[in-house]
């Protein structure tokens, strides 16, 4: 399933209507009708009352709320975890030391730390 449909699934039952729901996702109303149509299809549950109220969550549709919600907000979190390893902000560092260097290294590695919270730093005594 399309990461898109639930993103238009969890944008729309908090929005309400179409048109806020379209305008927060930067899409047209169609495009947005499309994506709900094809998740109820694919899912085999009506989701949404449609009327000129807007859009009203049916009793599936407040069933699935919370799930789809936590599974946007996990992609999300996803791709945020993916910038922070590009950018370097993220991983793993191990560095090697040895006693010239006994004084120096923590010191440095403080202010490593201190930058690059989002880095695991690990010191390696290297006897010469």
């Amino acid at each position: 399933m399309d990461i898109k449909l639930l993103r238009a699934f969890v944008t729309l039952a908090h929005e309400g209507t179409y048109h806020s729901a379209a305008s927060v996702l930067c899409i047209t109303q169609p495009a947005l009708s499309k994506q709900i149509q094809t998740l109820e299809h694919l899912s085999g549950v009506t989701l949404f009352q449609r009327g000129r109220h807007g859009a009203r969550l049916t009793v599936a549709g407040e069933q699935l709320l919370a799930a789809a919600s936590e599974v946007v907000e996990r992609y999300a979190d996803f791709f945020a975890d993916v910038a922070a390893i590009q950018k370097g902000d993220s991983g793993k560092l191990t560095l090697g030391f040895g006693i010239s260097s006994f004084l120096l290294a923590p010191k440095h590695v403080a202010a490593f730390r201190v930058r690059y919270p989002g880095v695991q730093v690990s010191l390696n005594d290297m006897p010469s």
